[in-house]
């Protein structure tokens, strides 16, 4: 593929040592940090390659995939925090281009949000067991919870009936029983931790992933890339590991 990367920090350089390494091009990089506007991705820039991969900020996020699949493009979107905008993104899709985004692109942490999903359900008939979940990611990531943070909470909710709502702003006083906490810790490089922890009254059971680096996010983007070469269409990083795992 000869891919152009949206956003070139520590994730878009990790996604292009692994390009080069899978035999693909990375044809230019446009450093959003410098230049936040996504007027900077016209047809000319987008001509030159099958598909772009982003890693920005929320604030740039939803503006830079609106104007690619505006053009037909295609893109890889691994930057969190702007889904609120997505129904309007999709708005903006034209015949041929294509999307996929996510909000953890390392398959580990995908297989792990399966296995949180699994054993809510089977701690769903023992209220005394509480619920609670607790992320860490680098100083610099801008927003919290983490996507990934919020897609657990989902998935926690959904199977724990006394669990009605998720809290993040801890603020004064005890936490109901019915609110699911989500705590969020900012602090040097960490790549991301996500623990989420079952306590009852005699034991504390734990699920954690842990993010040993950037490249098993780089590794998942550049799977999904090569998976939406040939697909027009809105996908979730799910969709691609379902589709993977079908055969499809």
């Amino acid at each position: 593929m000869k891919i152009g990367i949206i956003g070139y920090g520590k994730m878009g350089h990790e996604i292009e040592r692994l390009a080069a390494d899978a035999g693909h091009e990375v044809v230019w990089r446009l450093d959003q940090a410098d230049n936040p506007s996504a007027a900077a991705l016209d047809g000319t820039r987008l001509g030159l390659v099958d598909l772009c991969v982003e890693f920005t900020v929320p604030a740039a996020a939803a503006a830079n995939v609106g104007r690619i699949l505006a053009q037909r493009g295609k893109v890889v979107c691994g930057t969190t925090g702007w889904f609120d905008c997505l129904e309007a993104v999709r708005g903006e899709a034209r015949e041929g281009s294509g999307l996929v985004y996510g909000s953890n692109f390392s398959l580990g942490a995908h297989l792990f949000s399966v296995v949180v999903r699994e054993a809510a359900q089977r701690f769903a008939p023992f209220p005394e067991y509480d619920a609670a979940i607790h992320e860490v990611h680098h100083a610099a990531k801008a927003d919290h919870p983490s996507g990934t943070a919020r897609n657990l909470a989902t998935s926690l909710l959904a199977a724990l009936p006394g669990k009605t709502n998720a809290l993040a702003d801890l603020g004064e006083g005890p936490v109901g029983p019915d609110r699911l906490h989500i705590s969020s810790t900012r602090v040097g490089h960490v790549p991301g931790v996500h623990t989420v922890f079952f306590d009852g009254p005699f034991d504390t059971i734990e699920l954690r992933h842990s993010a040993r680096s950037r490249a098993g996010f780089a590794r998942g983007a550049l799977l999904a890339a090569e998976w939406l070469l040939d697909r027009a269409g809105v996908f979730t990083f799910e969709h691609v590991i379902q589709s993977l795992v079908e055969g499809r």
